[in-house]
């Protein structure tokens, strides 16, 4: 992948994630949901993420409502509004699949140490983050900043950018919730388990 394969994204700034994500390390799958505050350049009728073509897009949520969207060649989503957008806005990709793995290992799932305990890790670098989450891959546009919340099985912990927030207990599970307030590339959004 290079940046000339990125969406066609210069129409918006993004300015927030928050990146949820259901992680079992045993398991190598990525699911979850993204919320992505933009600001439009100009009057937008539809945008374009970046998001690798393996990678399920279960549906696209603007103002609670479902609205139309398609996966179009050379990893782009495409998302169509059905209105005008003019002033700063959100939407929120629900999506799963398995990620292909790109560049220095873009989703990596694996096992370590003497027991051989499952992992699963994240480098994006350079444009690995559109294979395991729907983004705007390019390097001119940083979210001002980032909150992850990973859902994973107990027994885990999970990392993830800037400092943790909270951990919620869910039944079998745990949520790290973690923030970060920093302007920050989509290829540096991380998470380890």
């Amino acid at each position: 992948h290079n940046a000339s394969t990125c969406a066609l994204s210069d129409n918006y700034d993004v300015k927030y994630y928050r990146c949820c994500w259901n992680t079992n390390p045993a398991i190598n799958l990525v699911s979850g949901n993204i919320t992505t505050y933009f600001k439009p350049q100009l009057v937008l009728d539809s945008i374009q993420m970046d998001a690798s073509i393996s990678l399920s897009i279960d549906s696209v949520l603007y103002h609670n409502s479902k609205i139309i969207f398609s996966q179009l060649t050379g990893d782009v989503l495409q998302i169509n509004f059905p209105v005008s957008v003019r002033s700063l806005d959100s939407v929120t990709v629900f999506y799963h699949g398995i990620p292909p793995s790109s560049g220095f290992g873009s989703f990596t799932q694996s096992s370590h140490g003497p027991n051989q305990d499952p992992i699963i890790w994240t480098l994006s670098e350079p444009y690995g983050a559109r294979d395991w989450w729907p983004c705007k891959m390019t390097l001119n546009d940083k979210a001002d900043s980032i909150d992850t919340y990973i859902t994973i099985p107990t027994g885990n912990k999970a990392a993830s950018n800037g400092l943790l927030n909270e951990i919620i207990s869910q039944g079998a599970n745990y949520t790290y919730h973690w923030k970060h307030r920093h302007p920050i590339a989509a290829y540096l959004i991380a998470q380890a388990v």
